[in-house]
This record gives C-alpha cells, sequence and structure tokens, in this order.
C-alpha cells in the first residue's frame, strides 16, 4: 500500500512540474465576459425614493504577467478599475480591487471580475429612452493601464 502511494505522489510530482506558467504580459489585459442586462430603469431625479431601479452587473475577465493586481492591503485610495460613461466621457473611478494572493511559483494572474452599478442617473431633461456605453480600463500597482473595453449599448428607462 505504502509502494502504491509512493508512486502515486511521484506520479502527480512528475506531472505538476511539467505544467507550464502561463506566459502573460506585465501589463493588465482585460476582455468583456457578460452583462445582467441591456435596458435599466435609471433613476430621474435623486428626489424620486418611490422608483425601483436595476442594478447593473458587468463582468470581465483579466490577466497580469508579473501579478500586481489590486491595491495594498491598506491603501484604500488606489482605485483601480476605472469606468467611463460614453454620454459625458466622465470617468468613475470608485471601483478597488483588493490584494489578489500569488498563486503558485509565477507570479502571473487570471480570474473574472464582476463590477455591480447599483443606479444609474438619467440627465434633466433627457429623453424617455437614453443610451450608454461604458469603456472599463484596470490600472496595476505599477501604474500599467490594461487594454479598454466596452460593453454592449445599455439603454436607459427614464420615463
Amino acid at each position: 500500500m505504502k509502494q502504491i502511494l509512493f508512486l502515486g505522489l511521484l506520479t502527480m510530482t512528475l506531472i505538476y512540474g511539467c505544467i507550464e506558467p502561463p506566459d502573460y504580459p506585465i501589463e493588465p489585459v482585460i476582455e468583456f465576459v457578460e452583462m445582467s442586462r441591456t435596458s435599466v430603469r435609471a433613476q430621474i431625479t435623486p428626489s424620486d425614493p418611490n422608483r425601483e431601479l436595476d442594478t447593473l452587473y458587468i463582468t470581465f475577465s483579466f490577466t497580469d504577467g508579473d501579478g500586481d493586481l489590486g491595491g495594498g492591503s491598506f491603501d484604500t485610495t488606489n482605485q483601480n478599475v476605472q469606468l467611463i460613461d460614453s454620454r459625458i466621457g466622465l470617468v468613475d473611478a470608485s471601483f478597488r480591487i483588493d490584494d489578489l494572493p500569488n498563486a503558485g511559483v509565477t507570479n502571473g494572474i487570471s480570474g473574472e471580475m464582476t463590477v455591480m452599478i447599483p443606479e444609474i442617473f438619467c440627465f434633466p431633461n433627457s429623453e424617455p429612452r437614453d443610451t450608454l456605453i461604458y469603456t472599463i480600463q484596470m490600472i496595476d500597482r505599477a501604474g500599467n493601464l490594461s487594454n479598454e473595453i466596452q460593453t454592449p449599448p445599455i439603454e436607459l428607462i427614464c420615463d
């Protein structure tokens, strides 16, 4: 029995030792995965507390060759995911990735991230329907910018 266990462990060690680590660039690379909805009941005015709003979830994948995504454990000011509103070009940099632990011997990391947007505002005197596209970009701790991705058009229901 001990020989079988030893041979099994030896085989697993040999197989694991032959696995190539991923070869990602040091800049983050992101790709759009999905969005929870394509139309959203948006906030008309901040003084309309009875309007039921839709929450939007945007999921994208990421890779980073040197694994330095995320802010430091004590750094709460490092906003490292930016969403840019196509209607006005305003950057919403309030999204933050916490420290991502390195897994294994290499520093390269990959995964998926979902951003939750609990409410989207319509502009005053806007049409009953408006359209919004978000451009998304990540920044790693070294200041490297990822590529930019865009969401499909999001219909805002403003009436």
